[in-house]
């Protein structure tokens, strides 16, 4: 809306968007044949939220893959994705479920030795310091 577009263009493509989510969530769809190669289709969702190795910071697709494929981040979905996250949170404070995340990065960019290792710690795939929480 702040480069001129009209509210209601804003509310109607935010409505589709919103809907394309939706169905990309389910694990009753498996493959959707040649849609997978440029349409986000529930397998390629699917791999973006495992936590699997192979899937780890990968398919950032919000309707278009061909994104995620042209720069390097695409994987198909080839075993089955194991979901949820890198270290599991410990506790069931909202607040600090909500924060975790912030005070460990802030926390790995402490110890790092330089300003380049600082930026990783930010911009780096967390794959990067995987084995850490391996178990």
């Amino acid at each position: 809306m702040l480069l001129g577009f009209a509210p209601w263009m804003f509310a109607v493509m935010h409505g589709f968007n919103l809907i394309y989510q939706f169905w990309i969530h389910t694990r009753f769809i498996k493959h959707l044949g040649w849609l997978e190669y440029f349409m986000n289709t529930p397998s390629h969702h699917r791999a973006h939220h495992g936590v699997n190795n192979p899937y780890l910071d990968k398919n950032y697709a919000g309707v278009l893959i061909v994104w995620d494929r042209l720069f390097g981040s695409f994987v198909p979905e080839t075993e089955e994705p194991r979901y949820g996250i890198i270290k599991p949170v410990e506790s069931y404070n909202p607040l600090w479920i909500n924060t975790q995340g912030w005070v460990e990065m802030y926390q790995a960019m402490k110890r790092q030795p330089n300003f380049t290792a600082k930026l990783k710690c930010i911009f780096a795939s967390p794959n990067m310091d995987l084995k850490r929480y391996e178990n």
